[in-house]
């Protein structure tokens, strides 16, 4: 299976891994601890690595449902697994386009509005979206 013929519903668990240790994958982003993020196909990336945990995909997914959608974008998540000492969240990838406010000050507006919703949310409890230990620096 080449990453082109790659799709969340069909591929397993080994296929997914096996591609995102292919040197050929577009890399997106490297964190300083060594967790990577690639663009598998047209709708799918991989956040991957040794500090990846359950509760991050779980929190993105409660995010999802929870964000206005058309005031701000959320990934989607499809899985969650862990492979050899590696955990893996596969998620919908969507073109994304970077932003210059300096250039475009109704881009200050929209960061504002965007900012301003995420404020807006409220959880009955501190801690993690979807339950669990609170594994953040506050």
């Amino acid at each position: 299976m080449t990453s082109l013929e790659l799709h969340h519903e069909t591929a397993t668990n080994d296929n997914i891994a096996a591609l995102c240790s292919d040197s050929n994958h577009v890399l997106l982003s490297r964190t300083p601890y060594g967790n990577k993020v690639v663009k598998l196909s047209d709708i799918i990336i991989v956040k991957f690595g040794v500090s990846i945990k359950e509760d991050e995909a779980n929190n993105q997914k409660r995010a999802y449902e929870l964000i206005d959608y058309s005031i701000v974008r959320v990934l989607f998540v499809y899985r969650f697994f862990t492979k050899e000492g590696l955990s893996y969240i596969v998620m919908e990838h969507i073109q994304e386009r970077v932003l210059k406010p300096v250039e475009d000050l109704s881009l200050i507006d929209r960061i504002t509005y965007v900012l301003t919703h995420l404020v807006k949310i409220y959880y009955s409890i501190p801690g993690a979206l979807k339950g669990g230990k609170s594994r953040g620096s506050f």
